[in-house]
């Protein structure tokens, strides 16, 4: 089962920070449940990869200039 994570805590000898989606055993989670530092959630879905922006160029390159005599 998964739990979110509500309090920064330690887990199964890990450090774990508020926030985190972990899978838990059973009698740990029972008793991480009671302290109030965990929630049951959904499986944790896949964190979406940003596109990159497209690379512009912002230079000024066709421009008229007054010519000098």
């Amino acid at each position: 089962m998964y739990y979110l994570i509500l309090k920064n805590t330690v887990v199964a000898g890990q450090r774990v920070k508020a926030g985190d989606v972990i899978e838990i055993a059973a009698d740990e989670a029972a008793s991480l449940l009671a302290m109030g530092r965990v929630e049951q959630t959904d499986a944790p879905k896949p964190k979406q990869v940003k596109s990159t922006k497209k690379a512009t160029n912002r230079a000024v390159t066709d421009f008229d200039t007054p010519e000098t005599e």
